[in-house]
């Protein structure tokens, strides 16, 4: 509301996000999952279960809204059951491929204890908290830049 929207609006936009944040975090993994899988040469099979995991989402919209008469949480809900369904598909299609795929076996894991571990880490920010301060030394060097020019 402090931007502008009626009231009505916003109760409907947040109730659309209170149903639908949830599914965003399954929406990340399996997108991380399908990258995954793109940069090992398994195109196929990530879009056949996007164009699946589509068709059955028009199906569990239309039920939702129309047939329950969910109203604004339908859309939400149908979202976060297709992001659901995406990331479960992704994953069994990914460890199907990982039988075969002695790449993807070393790259996809379940988490265990040895993920936890914390040597893993120690050597990930090694490299991650330098590359981080190049990353912001470039991006404020470029806004020094503009302000200066402007």
């Amino acid at each position: 509301m402090l931007i502008g929207l009626n009231e009505t609006s916003s109760k409907f936009a947040q109730e659309y996000m209170d149903v639908a944040l949830p599914g965003i975090l399954f929406l990340i993994l399996a997108d991380t999952n399908k990258r995954l899988l793109n940069s090992m040469n398994h195109q196929n099979g990530p879009m056949f279960v996007q164009l699946g995991v589509s068709v059955t989402h028009y199906f569990v919209t239309d039920f939702l809204c129309y047939d329950l008469g969910m109203g604004t949480k339908g859309p939400a809900l149908a979202f976060t059951i297709t992001s659901v369904n995406l990331f479960v598909c992704t994953a069994f299609f990914t460890e199907y491929v990982g039988r075969k795929d002695p790449k993807i076996k070393e790259a996809w894991f379940m988490p265990s204890r040895k993920t936890f571990e914390l040597q893993g880490l120690r050597e990930y920010l090694k490299v991650g908290i330098p590359s981080i301060g190049m990353l912001c030394f470039e991006w404020w060097s470029f806004e020094v830049m503009l302000l200066i020019s402007a």
